[in-house]
């Protein structure tokens, strides 16, 4: 299953002044803690000024997504949206399916 991560943060609560914190989330957040954690990791993104990080990614459990997710879990929220690949739901759509 694939799902789509918007997890934000109050500016109040940005931890961009914080190099340990920072460096802690670039660990958590990298390849090989992923894969540690049951989950491929197919992108991660930042859009600094929103205050809001977006991942892709891969995993057989909503479990393991939210393993994957909780080191910023104390910063603020996150929605976590199962998605799937767009032609291959209208392929199945159309023929009935």
């Amino acid at each position: 299953m694939q799902f789509v991560v918007t997890q934000m943060h109050a500016p109040a609560d940005c931890p961009s002044d914080e190099p340990e914190v920072l460096e802690k989330l670039g660990h958590a957040f990298s390849e090989r803690e992923a894969v540690k954690k049951g989950v491929r990791l197919l992108g991660a993104y930042i859009a600094p000024l929103e205050h809001t990080f977006f991942f892709i990614l891969e995993a057989d459990s909503l479990a393991k997504v939210t393993d994957f997710l909780r080191p910023a879990a104390k910063l603020g929220t996150a929605k976590v949206t199962p998605v799937d690949d767009f032609q291959k739901v209208v392929r199945q759509l159309s023929h009935g399916r």
